[in-house]
């Protein structure tokens, strides 16, 4: 159990951090399209996320592909805590929505 949540942590701090500097995902298996993507993201959180996740769409597109092919590819982990999964998603998308908000004001 406690190496479940170590895996999360070293994963939500992977996403919030590390995937849109370096890292280019091939997503065009999964996610032809950048909107498949956010679609994919937005179904964790039921339309919550939808406007913050279409403006990164814009100003990041890099990050909202590799987080989606990100979780995507943790899939099998996920489904017996999907909703820790989704509780940092919305804090990943939280965050970076916040700094692209605020570096283009």
């Amino acid at each position: 159990m406690r190496g479940e949540y170590i895996h999360l942590l070293s994963f939500v701090k992977k996403v919030i951090y590390e995937l849109p500097l370096k890292q280019n995902f091939n997503t065009m298996n999964t996610f032809p399209t950048l909107g498949a993507a956010v679609l994919y993201l937005n179904g964790f959180h039921h339309g919550e996320h939808l406007d913050r996740l279409n403006m990164l769409a814009r100003v990041n597109p890099e990050w909202v592909r590799s987080t989606a092919q990100a979780l995507h590819d943790h899939t099998p982990i996920m489904e017996h805590d999907r909703d820790t999964y989704a509780t940092m998603l919305d804090i990943a998308i939280r965050n970076r929505f916040a700094k692209a908000y605020n570096e283009m004001h």
